[in-house]
């Protein structure tokens, strides 16, 4: 069988609202096969080896250890593991790995250019492990809200964070200017004004 309804709970039904359509494929890992051949990820159910694209948490913050979708091409949903309990220990440690790998965060230590087309744009970076260069659908996917902190995530919905804007340099800043969200220029408001009144309480 290639799915397993039973095992679908009453908390994967959050996931509707989440991707805004039907789930009918939810993986069983008794009888799940996770391996990773090249830089590709496959799947194998019931002896037929499917090829993955994308492999996503629907939950990265509150269940990173469960509910992870796995996508083709089209970013349309080929299965839904519910949890990791009954995999195969091997299968088990690729998919840990390879989820480690895309959550991993580099931070930014310098943008090189920004060019926008629409409401896209295409970053080209230099972050802790090197140069990178990818698209960024709109400004909803610039995220200010930890402001002076940004994380910005591209369109494969791998995560980039900057620790600091107003730390950055001049030529960095200046390039995502246009840009940046509300909360990072309010940040550097909110920073003068609590320096001067400092300088007050000092006199």
């Amino acid at each position: 069988m290639f799915w397993d309804l039973s095992s679908f709970s009453l908390f994967s039904c959050c996931l509707l609202l989440r991707f805004g359509r039907e789930i009918d494929v939810v993986l069983n890992p008794v009888s799940l096969t996770v391996r990773v051949v090249g830089d590709a990820v496959e799947i194998v159910v019931d002896e037929k080896t499917i090829p993955v694209d994308r492999v996503a948490r629907a939950f990265p913050k509150t269940h990173p250890h469960s509910h992870i979708s796995f996508l083709d091409k089209l970013g349309h949903e080929i299965g839904l593991l519910e949890k990791l309990d009954g995999l195969e220990q091997e299968s088990r440690s690729v998919l840990e790995e390879h989820l480690k790998k895309i959550y991993f965060v580099p931070e930014i230590e310098e943008i090189l250019s920004v060019k926008t087309t629409g409401t896209t744009s295409r970053w080209t970076v230099v972050t802790e492990e090197g140069e990178r260069s990818f698209q960024v659908l709109g400004r909803e996917s610039i995220d200010g809200d930890k402001a002076p902190a940004m994380q910005i995530t591209d369109a494969e919905g791998r995560r980039y964070r900057i620790t600091d804007y107003w730390e950055m340099d001049k030529d960095s800043r200046q390039v995502i200017q246009e840009l940046l969200p509300d909360k990072i220029v309010k940040s550097k408001i909110a920073g003068r004004r609590s320096g001067s009144s400092v300088v007050m309480r000092m006199r």
